[in-house]
């Protein structure tokens, strides 16, 4: 069995750095239905901070940038020495195994073709969660939750690609891959300190549900992120970085906020009082405030001061 790989390289979102791969690493989208081809699209569209070298769907197979140049995909440690290759995320079981098998052949050619390696292990085919665990250069934990809900993990894949790999050189050795040391989706502290920090700020997922926190970053949180950053109208991509914590640090420093005042902390009290949050503190925001002051029992005096903060995020 081989799979076509269609090669349509992104003009944006590239880093233009060399890369001899010593591995790769598994992803998801956590973007339900997205297509390669969409995916191809929205990196190729804006400056998103982050890249991938491949996506894999249930027909396709989609190149977006060499093999040997570095992508940006999961922290500095990763980029600079591993492939990085995104699963297509689907919640229908047919075409999450389609997505399976396609992603099975792929990451046996890379290494077989481009990496020269004929035995898999956990150390040179990681998972996102597993690069996050192990340098904590990123929060990210898929493709975890992902496999799961199909009753797959991260080793049963490991074990396909080198069953691929096995046919692709004829080798009829069996290969023992060594299992990760918990057979569950591992707890990552600063999955869980972001899930508690949303869960504060009341933001939820798109269902309107509170965040599980369970220190895993599965579809619900990763769409959290996405709502959080749309509200302080910075990148959204689901990645919580740098810019996401400090949004996420400027609210919870609680600063006074008045007319005329601008900035993160005032899209979020406007999100919060359900006014159009663009970052101005203008009348129609003081009235709202007003309005909420009212209704919660405090001083109406339309200034968001320490009371005020108390009552929104404790």
């Amino acid at each position: 069995m081989e799979y076509e790989i269609k090669q349509r390289f992104i003009s944006m979102n590239r880093s233009n750095q060399p890369l001899n791969a010593i591995g790769t690493v598994v992803h998801e989208t956590a973007d339900p239905g997205a297509t390669d081809e969409n995916e191809f699209n929205y990196f190729n569209s804006g400056r998103r901070g982050a890249s991938a070298h491949a996506f894999v769907d249930y027909d396709s197979i989609t190149q977006t940038i060499p093999w040997y140049e570095q992508a940006w995909h999961a922290g500095p440690i990763a980029n600079r020495t591993r492939i990085g290759i995104e699963l297509c995320h689907y919640d229908d079981e047919a075409r999450f195994q389609e997505v399976w098998n396609r992603g099975v052949w792929l990451f046996a050619w890379v290494h077989v073709n481009i990496i020269k390696q004929t035995t898999i292990n956990n150390d040179n085919l990681m998972s996102h969660a597993e690069v996050t665990q192990r340098w904590h250069e990123s929060t990210h934990m898929d493709p975890i939750s992902y496999f799961a809900e199909f009753g797959k993990t991260v080793d049963d894949f490991r074990r396909d690609v080198q069953t691929m790999i096995n046919s692709m050189t004829g080798d009829t050795e069996v290969v023992t891959i060594p299992t990760t040391d918990s057979p569950g989706p591992s707890v990552d502290s600063s999955v869980l300190q972001l899930q508690k920090m949303l869960n504060r700020l009341q933001i939820r997922d798109i269902r309107g549900s509170s965040l599980a926190e369970d220190g895993i970053q599965g579809k619900r949180t990763t769409e959290a992120i996405r709502r959080f950053q749309s509200i302080c109208g910075i990148s959204v991509d689901g990645i919580a970085g740098p810019q996401t914590f400090g949004a996420i640090n400027s609210i919870l420093a609680k600063p006074l906020i008045r007319s005329g005042s601008r900035g993160i902390p005032v899209r979020y009290v406007q999100y919060r009082v359900g006014v159009s949050n663009d970052g101005i503190f203008g009348p129609n925001t003081r009235n709202a405030v007003i309005r909420y002051q009212s209704s919660n029992g405090l001083s109406a005096d339309g200034i968001v001061g320490p009371r005020t903060w108390a009552s929104l995020i404790g």
